[in-house]
C-alpha cells in the first residue's frame, strides 16, 4: 500500500501557497491534476487573462517546477493545451551527450540573490512515445565540471535558457528547508507520532488484484526468458546426428514449456480482469487496513518551520550587505538565534527592549549590530500589544 505523503506547494522564494495531505498517496501526477492545479488556477496572483493568452500563443499562465516523479509528456501536453500552464522538470530519458562546444558560460542570479556561473546549451526536443502524448519542448542542459550533463525540459516557450536553469536549480528553497530546520533547530523532538483511523472516502489498490498482477508479471518474466532462449537456439546440420537429436529434443521441450506458460498467463489475466483494480479503503479486510499518522502537532511544527526558515532567510539577506562573504550570513543568524537575550519591557515608553548577548567574535558583533539597526527601523509591534520592539547588543 502507498504511504501517507505531504505535498508542499511554494513560490520560488519558498513562500508557501498551501499543502496537501494524502493518507494514501496516489502519486504526484494524480495529486497535481486533482488537488494542486485546480487550487493554483484560483490562487496564483498575476495570471494573464484570456485576451492576453489569445494574442500571444507562447504566453503561459504560470510555471510549475517539479522533479522526475512528475515527468509525463502527456501531462505536459494537457497542462499546456488545457490551461496554458508551463512545466519545468528533469528529462527522464535524455539521449546521447551533446558536444561540449555547444555549451557557453552564463552568470545566473538566483532568487535569493547569489550569483553562480553555469555552462548551458539548448535545443528543441520532441518527447513522448505515443503520438497522442508527444509534445515539442525546450531542452536545456547544464555541463558540470565532471562532464555530466543535467537535462532539463520545459514548455515555458518564452523563458530564456538562463531562467529555465535558474528555476530548476533553485528548488532547494522548496525541498530542503524541512531538512535544514531539523538539522539546526531540531523541532521534531517535540512532535507526536500517534495514529488515527482513516475515515475519508479513499480508494486504494485492491490487494487481490495486486496479488494477481504480481503473479502475471512473474509469469511474463519467465516466459520472456524462455522466448529469448528459444530465439537464440539454432540447429546445426554440420554436427553429428547424436548432437542434432539432442538439440531437437531441447527445442521441442522448450516449445512445450512456452506453450504451458502462455496458457498459464492467459488464465492469470482472466482472474485479474474479474477483480476490480481499486476498492474503497473501508471495504478492505481488517488485516489489510492501516492507520494514518496524526497530523495536528506535525502540521503546527511544519508551520513553525516554514515561518522560522523564512525569517532566517530574510534576515540573512539583510546581513549579506555587511559581510565580505555572503555564505557566512546563515551561520551568524543561527548563532544569533541560539544566543541568550534579556527581555526588558518599558511599559510607560511602550518599548520592549531586547538585549542580546554578544556573539563569539567581534566581526559577528559588528554585523549583528547593523542587522539590529535595520530591524529597529521596521518599528515592529510585539503581537497582541501596542509595545514596540527595540534590539541592541549588551555592551
Amino acid at each position: 500500500m502507498s504511504g501517507t505523503s505531504f505535498y508542499y506547494v511554494n513560490d520560488i522564494l519558498g513562500q508557501p501557497f498551501f499543502y496537501i495531505e494524502k493518507a494514501v498517496d496516489p502519486g504526484m501526477l494524480k495529486t497535481l491534476k486533482n488537488d494542486i492545479i485546480p487550487r493554483l488556477l484560483e490562487q496564483v496572483p498575476g495570471q494573464p487573462g484570456a485576451e492576453q493568452l489569445d494574442l500571444n500563443p507562447l504566453l503561459h499562465r504560470f510555471i510549475l517546477v517539479f522533479d522526475r516523479e512528475g515527468y509525463s509528456p502527456g501531462f505536459f501536453r494537457k497542462m499546456w493545451n488545457n490551461h496554458r500552464i508551463a512545466c519545468i522538470s528533469y528529462h527522464k530519458f535524455p539521449v546521447e551527450k551533446w558536444e561540449k562546444d555547444e555549451f557557453k558560460k552564463y552568470e545566473t542570479k538566483m532568487p535569493q540573490g547569489e550569483v553562480i556561473e553555469m555552462e548551458l546549451a539548448e535545443r528543441g526536443t520532441l518527447i513522448g512515445s505515443k503520438k497522442c502524448e508527444q509534445i515539442w519542448v525546450r531542452e536545456v542542459r547544464r555541463l558540470t565540471k565532471s562532464g555530466h550533463q543535467t537535462s532539463i525540459i520545459t514548455t515555458g516557450y518564452k523563458l530564456n535558457l538562463i531562467d529555465t536553469a535558474m528555476y530548476i536549480f533553485s528548488r532547494w528553497a522548496q525541498e530542503n528547508f524541512f531538512k535544514y530546520m531539523h538539522q539546526h533547530y531540531d523541532f521534531d523532538k517535540v512532535a507526536e507520532f500517534m495514529t488515527e483511523v482513516i475515515s475519508d472516502p479513499i480508494q486504494v489498490v485492491n490487494p487481490i488484484w495486486k496479488n494477481h498482477d504480481y503473479k502475471i508479471r512473474s509469469c511474463q518474466n519467465k516466459l520472456n526468458t524462455r522466448l529469448k532462449k528459444f530465439g537464440a537456439m539454432e540447429l546445426h546440420p554440420e554436427v553429428d546426428q547424436e548432437k542434432l537429436k539432442k538439440q531437437s529434443r531441447a527445442k521441442t521441450e522448450l516449445i512445450e514449456e512456452i506453450s504451458l506458460m502462455e496458457n498459464e498467463l492467459e488464465k492469470l489475466k482472466e482472474k485479474r480482469s474479474a477483480v476490480s483494480k481499486h476498492v474503497d479503503f473501508q471495504d478492505l479486510p481488517d488485516n489489510e487496513k492501516f492507520e494514518k499518522l496524526k497530523s495536528g502537532s506535525r502540521l503546527l511544527l511544519n508551520t513553525l518551520k516554514l515561518i522560522d526558515y523564512r525569517a532566517e532567510t530574510a534576515m540573512s539577506q539583510i546581513l549579506k550587505e555587511f559581510l565580505d562573504r555572503g555564505q557566512d550570513a546563515k551561520p551568524i543568524i543561527r548563532e544569533l538565534f541560539n544566543t541568550e537575550a534579556d527581555l526588558i519591557p518599558d511599559i510607560k515608553a511602550k518599548i520592549l527592549n531586547v538585549r542580546v548577548h554578544r556573539m563569539t567574535t567581534l566581526r559577528n558583533d559588528d554585523a549583528v549590530k547593523k542587522l539590529m539597526e535595520k530591524l529597529n527601523e521596521t518599528e515592529t509591534i510585539f503581537p497582541g500589544t501596542d509595545i514596540k520592539m527595540q534590539y541592541y547588543l549588551i555592551k
